[in-house]
């Protein structure tokens, strides 16, 4: 019986540490062109700015754009951007906001940006000087409450207010639309999946012109690459709403081949030790499953975690062998657990130790009591 009763407990064991050590598959979601709310509280109200004077490296975190997903998004460029609107000290490489408060439209993204350089004087009819100024920003899509990278499907994005020689770009669109009445005034150049969208007449418009609107769409995306950006000093404002378009009439609709692109791994202050090779997509998927990650990187006293977008680990987290969508060429970086357990004397009563059991110590404990439970029942049925 002492025999069986051995088997029993460490068959339970293992079976419940393979059940808790078991990592999670990616998750993949259709979004099927709906809504995403950035910022909306109650309805379409934003009560407050996001990320007022955010400069590079700015991120800030979207809870529950869909249903089950977070979204992540992070400042990576910033080029002759001054949100003083100060000449004299230059450009200060900060926005007006990320995404000002708006009560009409608080479900999209409403960036405001000044490029550097002499704004004109409107009253005496003096333009602004030629200029160049860029924001670019990253979105990555993650489980609610977590940082486990998530795959949508069929994701709807549309710009607006493109005007005053402005431009909006992206990468790894698999479609685009533009006004066919009125006709756009937009230019689209690029190739494969990478184009940027220019007024580069110089009108002026509203959010409301149809003729100043890029729509796009990603049949897959792990994140979502953007650059916003105007060829003219001055203000410059766009509205990034995350939904399908609907156009008063049928649009012109392109749809280009796939851009390969490039996905390359971060040691992240390892120890020792290689990171895979570098990735690629292909022209006929964008998806890339990740190398056998680790390999034989390693960091002293510390723990592999996987791989995550930002060094800090507060992106799109990918563990072994999961897939990710590119659509854009893309970095990720070595995470490391290296918080040192406190050491406890040998033998020790566990009510004296004074420490919370982790995870998986529970999850063991479990186990044994429940293989204790079943020989207890056992015997008392035989008896």
């Amino acid at each position: 019986m002492k025999n069986k009763l051995i088997i029993s407990s460490t068959a339970a064991i293992v079976f419940g540490s393979f059940v808790f050590a078991q990592p999670a598959s990616a998750t993949t979601i259709n979004v099927a062109l709906g809504e995403m709310n950035f910022g909306a509280t109650a309805g379409t109200n934003q009560p407050d700015d996001i990320g007022k004077d955010a400069g590079l490296g700015f991120s800030h975190r979207y809870n529950d754009v869909f249903a089950g997903v977070d979204a992540v998004a992070t400042v990576l460029a910033i080029e002759n951007i001054d949100g003083d609107d100060d000449e004299t000290n230059g450009a200060d490489g900060l926005l007006d906001e990320f995404d000002e408060a708006d009560s009409d439209s608080g479900r999209t993204i409403d960036l405001s940006l000044d490029v550097f350089g002499d704004s004109g004087d409107p009253e005496s009819n003096i333009p602004a000087a030629s200029s160049l100024g860029t924001a670019t920003f990253r979105i990555d899509f993650v489980e609610a409450d977590s940082n486990k990278a998530v795959t949508l499907q069929n994701v709807a994005m549309r710009v607006v207010d493109i005007d005053n020689t402005q431009f909006a770009q992206f990468a790894g669109v698999t479609s685009y639309e533009l006004s066919a009445n009125p006709a756009s005034v937009l230019t689209a150049a690029g190739q494969g999946g990478a184009f940027e969208f220019a007024d580069l007449g110089g009108s002026s418009s509203t959010s409301s012109d149809e003729s100043n609107w890029v729509a796009v769409e990603y049949a897959e995306a792990s994140t979502i690459t953007i650059t916003l950006g105007a060829r003219q000093a001055g203000g410059a404002s766009f509205g990034v709403a995350f939904v399908d378009t609907e156009w008063s009439e049928a649009p012109t609709r392109a749809t280009p081949a796939l851009t390969p692109y490039t996905l390359s791994y971060d040691a992240n202050e390892a120890s020792e030790g290689s990171v895979p090779q570098m990735q690629s997509s292909t022209t006929l998927s964008t998806v890339v499953t990740l190398a056998a990650p680790q390999g034989d990187l390693v960091k002293t006293d510390c723990a592999f975690e996987g791989w995550n977008t930002k060094t800090d680990g507060s992106g799109s987290t990918f563990l072994d062998s999961e897939p990710i969508t590119l659509t854009s060429n893309t970095t990720l970086y070595a995470q490391w657990n290296c918080e040192v357990p406190e050491e406890t004397t040998g033998g020790e009563e566990l009510a004296d130790t004074g420490e919370e059991l982790d995870y998986m110590t529970m999850a063991a404990l479990f186990a044994i009591v429940a293989g204790f439970v079943l020989f207890a029942l056992g015997r008392r049925k035989r008896a």
